[in-house]
């Protein structure tokens, strides 16, 4: 596998507060997809975002943690599956708390309406400069 696109599509998606969109499956099955903002990415094998913990994405992946996020820009895309899972916890939310959040959230790391999302990535589809690659984590 040509590790230039790999390497290239890690340097896009580690831009803290990147929009990517994120698909759920709801009550019925279905697919909801919405836009979210990136905290931070592992590589390719883990990505970090924030929501409302009262908010329909915290209620959905509660019910079916699994999710495909895709990052994309004018010519390029990066679909990462896999499994999410929301996290509490105060030092990591601590942690991973980015200056803008104070506009969504009045207590601020501590506030209860705050949690993560933490994708565990298990399958990777790139589309990078008109390269192609399609691997599972762990095999690439």
């Amino acid at each position: 596998m040509n590790k230039d696109i790999i390497s290239k599509a890690i340097n896009m998606i580690s831009v803290a507060g990147m929009t990517a969109t994120i698909g759920l499956h709801d009550n019925n099955r279905n697919i909801s997809v919405c836009a979210i903002s990136c905290i931070k990415t592992e590589g390719l094998d883990v990505a970090w975002f924030s929501t409302n913990t009262t908010e329909r994405k915290a209620d959905l992946i509660r019910k079916d943690n699994r999710v495909g996020v895709c990052f994309f820009n004018e010519q390029n895309n990066i679909s990462l599956t896999g499994e999410a899972e929301i996290i509490t916890d105060d030092k990591l939310k601590k942690e991973m708390w980015l200056d803008w959040f104070d506009n969504h959230y009045k207590d601020g790391p501590t506030d209860k309406d705050y949690c993560l999302i933490k994708v565990t990535v298990e399958h990777v589809r790139l589309y990078v400069d008109d390269d192609i690659a399609d691997f599972n984590i762990g095999s690439n």
